[in-house]
């Protein structure tokens, strides 16, 4: 398996979560066009400008992706 292929698998929460969050910006999903109910546009941006940065400063640091971080604390629970 190659580093962008475990890159990916690894980090698969956090991925799942910018796509999600451009998947609303890109449908339309703010305050400013559908109204009550829905983040504003500098809301999204600055939550997705914070998960891009969290991504990186994990991957950088070779810290434990949220699925690492979650297996590990079941692992736990069961002890």
């Amino acid at each position: 398996m190659n580093q962008d292929s475990n890159i990916q698998d690894r980090f698969v929460i956090e991925i799942s979560n910018i796509e999600n969050r451009l998947n609303k910006l890109e449908n339309g999903h703010i305050k400013e066009i559908q109204g009550a109910g829905y983040p504003y546009l500098s809301t999204q941006t600055q939550k997705l400008r914070e998960e891009i940065f969290s991504l990186l400063t994990k991957i950088e640091n070779g810290s434990l992706s949220g699925l690492e971080e979650m297996t590990e604390s079941i692992k736990n629970s069961k002890l």
